[in-house]
């Protein structure tokens, strides 16, 4: 990709894939391709990883300080060179500067049915064509959610308030759920204070 960006390898946490051993443990080195403008990042030393099994992981980096469109390429090969896999996308940075968080399985809790007139944790993703600017620097995102027909609010001292999540735990600046109109109900959502983001 373009620009200056920086990965941090050793803050690495895998989710699902690898399987590791008393003797043999996942290890990640990162090593930048100047003339290619490309960072390569190898991982060696685990024991196996199943072929039923997706590898998905979690790779923290810092993006450029230069707001403007940039394109990624990510290209996965095997130890013998062969590709694997390909991916390709633009990302938009804006005047705000700081962390972007990508993540692939980030569900809320195992899936459950709830039985009539219960209530439960509901997970919605997005990927959106723009990032969602962090709040409180001087910028601010939100997502507006309008559902169609009106289900009444959380009664609250039963169900307690309604709290909006990314990425699983990072909570929402701020959320509010009305219901007064009699057609739909509108869930807003704004982005938390310290990260932005373009899925969730």
């Amino acid at each position: 990709m373009t620009g200056n960006w920086t990965f941090y390898p050793s803050r690495i946490n895998v989710v699902s894939g690898i399987v590791n051993s008393d003797s043999n443990t996942a290890r990640w080195v990162s090593s930048l391709n100047s003339a290619a403008t490309s960072t390569q990042l190898l991982l060696s030393n685990f024991s196996s990883i199943p072929k039923s099994t997706q590898l998905t992981f979690y790779l923290p980096l810092m993006t450029p300080l230069n707001p403007s469109t940039y394109n990624l390429n990510i290209n996965a090969f095997r130890r013998n060179g062969g590709l694997a896999q390909t991916y390709s996308r633009t990302i938009l940075i804006n005047q705000t500067t700081g962390f972007i968080k990508e993540m692939k399985l980030h569900p809320m809790q195992s899936p459950i049915k709830l039985p009539v007139g219960q209530t439960g944790p509901i997970e919605i993703v997005l990927f959106l064509r723009n990032n969602l600017p962090q709040t409180n620097v001087l910028t601010w995102g939100h997502i507006i959610i309008e559902i169609k027909p009106n289900i009444p609010a959380p009664l609250v001292n039963l169900n307690g308030v309604p709290k909006c999540y990314f990425y699983d735990n990072k909570p929402a600046a701020n959320c509010t759920f009305n219901s007064s109109n009699p057609s739909k109900t509108v869930v807003t959502i704004f982005t938390p204070v310290d990260f932005n983001f373009q899925q969730s």
